[in-house]
């Protein structure tokens, strides 16, 4: 008995720290990103190819997306398909007016939805996402 109330209390002190530290779950509803489950950690410095989420300036809903570009890096628009720094991320769909291309601005990233159709930072109606708004990176869990 005194083996399962130790493995209770232990199990509810580390939920009580992981909270605290601002850590948590995240479930995904939609198809942008391919797993359902992640675990969100504060973001402390975001690279290339981490899944990060952030409310936009004029909305209150929270993404999550693919950190693909950081400031100096070059977007290319042409043949209908996006580039950064040279390297092919994705189709640009006829729904919405690509983003320009040029080279992202301090204080700024480039971020992509994985799935081929996703609004994402390749519209220039979504645009680049200010660096401060990244709360959180998520790691998959399943």
């Amino acid at each position: 008995m005194k083996v399962i109330q130790a493995i209770i209390f232990c199990s509810i002190a580390l939920c009580i720290i992981f909270l605290i530290c601002g850590y948590g779950i995240r479930y995904n509803s939609s198809q942008s990103l391919p797993q359902k489950l992640y675990l969100a950690v504060p973001a402390i410095s975001p690279k290339i190819g981490q899944i990060v989420t952030f409310c936009l300036p004029a909305s209150q809903v929270t993404f999550a997306k693919l950190m693909m570009g950081l400031p100096g890096d070059f977007i290319e628009v042409k043949n209908q398909k996006i580039y950064i720094n040279g390297s092919e991320k994705g189709a640009i769909v006829d729904a919405f007016t690509p983003i320009e291309s040029g080279i992202i601005p301090d204080g700024f990233c480039f971020v992509l939805g994985m799935h081929p159709e996703s609004f994402d930072s390749r519209y220039a109606e979504f645009g680049l996402v200010p660096q401060d708004s990244i709360k959180e990176q998520l790691w998959p869990i399943f």
